[in-house]
């Protein structure tokens, strides 16, 4: 199964893809990890959740915007590269 996530952030879009979610996304599920994706620059683009840390969202935003970085938190911890 695909992980869950969602985007709660969207800062280049006015908010547009705010709670855009995976495929599948069900909701009721705990989503302990949050990310924040980059493109090229290091601009950050969105921030989000999801179930468990990999790039999902990452690859489904690299395309359409330039995204090319992500950064994790899990349960609370300092943001990481992944």
């Amino acid at each position: 199964m695909i992980n869950q996530w969602m985007i709660t952030v969207d800062y280049i879009e006015n908010g547009q893809a705010n709670g855009r979610k995976s495929t599948g996304f069900k909701s009721g599920i705990k989503m302990p990890v949050r990310f924040k994706i980059y493109d090229d620059d290091m601009n950050l683009y969105f921030e989000g959740v999801m179930k468990e840390a990999d790039f999902h969202p990452l690859d489904e935003f690299a395309a359409a915007y330039g995204c090319v970085h992500v950064k994790i938190s899990e349960d609370g911890k300092p943001f990481t590269w992944l």
